[in-house]
């Protein structure tokens, strides 16, 4: 089987399986891209907006995101060749946050990663699973995109297993 063809395998997995079925989501893992240079690093001011949740409310003392929440915050961009991460500022309530992947030749990237919440209170943290689909428009000033979030937590009486679809966008300030 050709590199290729095993990619675009990988890829339909990673699309079909989030849809908060028992199977894992791996972005640990995703390939760097085909592109040169570091023309995409630098500080973007980041906004978010839920466009659709599968998920309660709140969950064990917890509130998750619901249709229409929005968040603004800064990131941190790298790009070096074919790899591409964001760092999202302490204050977006992702503390150390990070994710990353591969960015190809024609401005689109693929980035990907998991963090943990627990509000003060709550029994057990909640595990939220990120895969970014984006593109950067406007030469390398501006980004937007959509993130799929598969939002877990297993317990034996209650067990969650939801998702979270957000539209983003990025405009370079740095």
């Amino acid at each position: 089987m050709s590199r290729s063809m095993a990619l675009a395998l990988a890829f339909t997995a990673l699309v079909f399986s989030s849809c908060g079925q028992d199977v894992v989501i791996n972005v640990d893992e995703l390939p760097t891209g085909n592109a040169i240079g570091s023309a995409g690093s630098g500080t973007f001011n980041y906004y978010e907006v839920v466009k659709k949740s599968t998920c309660p409310a709140e969950y064990d003392g917890t509130a998750l995101p619901q249709e229409t929440d929005t968040w603004t915050s800064t990131v941190a961009v790298e790009q070096t060749e074919g790899y591409f991460g964001m760092d999202l500022e302490p204050a977006s309530g992702r503390s150390g946050y990070a994710i990353d992947g591969g960015i190809f030749w024609y401005g689109n990237y693929r980035i990907g990663g998991t963090y943990w919440w627990r509000d003060p209170g709550a029994r057990n943290g909640i595990k939220f699973i990120n895969l970014m689909d984006g593109r950067f428009v406007d030469g390398v000033n501006d980004m937007k995109g959509e993130t799929k979030i598969r939002v877990m937590e297993e317990t034996e009486t209650d067990p969650l297993d939801c998702e979270i679809t957000v539209a983003f966008t990025a405009e370079r300030i740095l």
